[in-house]
């Protein structure tokens, strides 16, 4: 019993992090979109950490959406061949570390920006 407990527990946090995924890939292409709206004129601080963040938030995009269409292909692949094995439970972490540095760098990216220096 524990088991079946323990599968719809990884399969909730699995779904979780499929739509997490997703809602942060078009949050990210939206801020991305506004974020080049705010192209600074002179080169300073604000020009470092809006480079910063624009390069951060380029590469969450990209990386993102290929662990998405990664996550999205093993799952095809091991539905079509009943692989019992569940890759898929490699890349979720690897997701959550790509998702924790990248807001690391927008966070520097932001305190850069608004440095008084």
């Amino acid at each position: 019993m524990s088991r079946n407990g323990n599968t719809g527990a990884i399969a909730v946090f699995k779904q979780g992090t499929f739509l997490f995924i997703c809602i942060t890939s078009v949050v990210c292409v939206l801020t991305l979109c506004l974020w080049v709206l705010g192209v600074p004129g002179v080169q300073n601080e604000y020009a470092r950490g809006w480079a910063l963040g624009l390069k951060t938030l380029y590469h969450y995009m990209i990386g993102s959406l290929l662990l998405l269409i990664t996550y999205i292909a093993i799952a095809k692949i091991a539905q079509k061949l009943r692989i019992p094995l569940d890759l898929n439970l490699i890349l979720i972490p690897i997701f959550w570390i790509f998702f924790i540095y990248s807001g690391t760098e927008l966070h520097r990216a932001f305190q850069i920006m608004l440095s008084t220096n």
